[in-house]
């Protein structure tokens, strides 16, 4: 989520996600089984959390040309901001808290 994880926390690690979920291949961790965080903030910045969306979005795109199934965990925030990035082409007017694109549980 936005603004929880950075350097200073990098997330909960790979080998405690694959334990508790066996069946899925989880994805974006480091070498190391940490977040794959590419910034370089104590906790994610509005502006590195944009790239990391773009980055996601890009990947996304790709995996859907595999015809995989994907299934994403996420938080409204970056839900929001994916969306944005995917629906509306750019993520330049996202705002945390400002949520354009409301996630629902289903």
């Amino acid at each position: 989520e936005y603004g929880c994880a950075g350097l200073g926390f990098r997330g909960t690690p790979l080998r405690e996600v694959s334990q508790e979920f066996p069946d899925f291949q989880p994805v974006g961790f480091s070498a190391d089984g940490v977040w794959d965080y590419q910034g370089e903030s104590f906790k994610e910045n509005q502006d590195e959390c944009r790239e990391r969306a773009l980055r996601f979005a890009e990947w996304l795109r790709s995996e859907a040309t595999k015809a995989r199934t994907v299934v994403l965990v996420t938080h409204q925030t970056f839900g929001d901001l994916l969306c944005q990035v995917l629906l509306d082409g750019t993520g330049s007017q996202w705002s945390y808290g400002e949520v354009k694109h409301r996630m629902r549980n289903v």
